[in-house]
């Protein structure tokens, strides 16, 4: 489906006096190149995708263009939606999208759900998030968007997420995307945790309650991840445990180590310690005296028993001799 957009009829009065140079020109090239695209205008004319669209809706409002399908024309999202809702008995959400311009809104939502218009559920519902919850354009439109950029979806898929955030007092498009930042640095740390420990998967509630601690509490990143890692299976005998783990980046947390290097001195200074212990307590211990064996065949004195053995011997020398 190629959406484009076609000549209608020439400004007068106040709307040829609002209009801009590029929103005249833009006219001019569709008179002349019957219906064409935001990105073919735009590359015409050289100008930004902003400036252009923001030129076609304003041509489109005040009735100077109309937007196409295919090449054929088709009703837009603008003040006929207002029309079609007063004449079906919708008369407050008529006053609301002509009070609030919300025109462009359903415009933009149209787009991003690659459709020619809203239908009339589609644009209570989308009337129903500006009015009720108090959402305004840019945070439907931004939501919208980013809904469409990670994966296929509906308007009532739209509708459920909004009132989602919303609970959760997400209801402003700074919140918004504060809350897509935060989603965003939740999700390359995770991926950052899954590298290191070599899992894939779902995680589970606690895994992921767990993870978000290292990285999100303590301020981890793939380093001290990893250094945490080698010292739990070298401990481990190459096992793999979230508690140990827990533990070693906990007390590094808690001792304000946050770097490898910082790691390795603690640990440095951690053996220092305990040798430094181990010699106190050595020194400290009294000696024990090596304990004497008695003489295996009884106690005498040895100088004493020698020389009564050479007088023996010398005495039986000297009877042999006088004999």
């Amino acid at each position: 489906m190629k959406i484009s957009y076609i000549f209608k009829s020439w400004p007068e009065g106040e709307a040829l006096r609002e209009c801009s140079k590029e929103e005249l020109a833009l006219l001019v090239l569709l008179y002349t190149g019957g219906a064409q695209t935001e990105d073919e205008l735009s590359a015409a004319l050289d100008l930004r995708a902003a400036r252009t669209a923001g030129a076609l809706r304003f041509l489109v409002e005040e009735g100077l263009a109309q937007m196409a399908q295919d090449g054929v024309a088709c009703e837009f999202a603008s003040r006929a939606s207002a029309d079609a809702f007063e004449a079906r008995g919708g008369k407050d959400i008529a006053r609301t999208i002509r009070d609030h311009a919300l025109a462009a809104l359903f415009e933009e939502c149209a787009a991003l759900l690659n459709k020619p218009v809203l239908e009339r559920w589609e644009i209570e519902d989308i009337t129903c998030l500006y009015e009720q919850y108090g959402l305004g354009e840019e945070f439907i439109v931004s939501l919208l968007a980013d809904m469409r950029s990670r994966s296929a979806c509906s308007l009532k898929a739209l509708v459920n997420r909004a009132i989602g955030l919303h609970k959760q007092g997400i209801d402003s498009h700074e919140a918004l995307m504060h809350y897509f930042e935060n989603r965003e640095e939740k999700g390359e740390a995770e991926r950052t945790v899954r590298r290191v420990l070599g899992i894939g998967g779902k995680l589970s509630d606690a895994e992921s309650k767990l993870f978000s601690k290292w990285t999100q509490d303590f301020g981890f990143g793939e380093q001290m991840l990893k250094k945490a890692y080698d010292a739990t299976t070298m401990q481990l005998g190459g096992k793999r445990s979230y508690d140990y783990m827990d533990g070693i980046l906990t007390r590094w947390y808690e001792a304000g180590i946050f770097s490898p290097a910082d790691a390795d001195a603690e640990a440095e200074r951690f053996k220092a310690v305990q040798a430094d212990k181990s010699a106190q307590a050595e020194k400290g211990a009294p000696k024990r005296e090596r304990r004497k064996e008695a003489p295996r065949y009884g106690t005498f004195d040895t100088m004493d028993a020698f020389q009564r053995a050479l007088e023996r011997s010398y005495g039986e020398t000297e009877s042999e001799n006088k004999d």
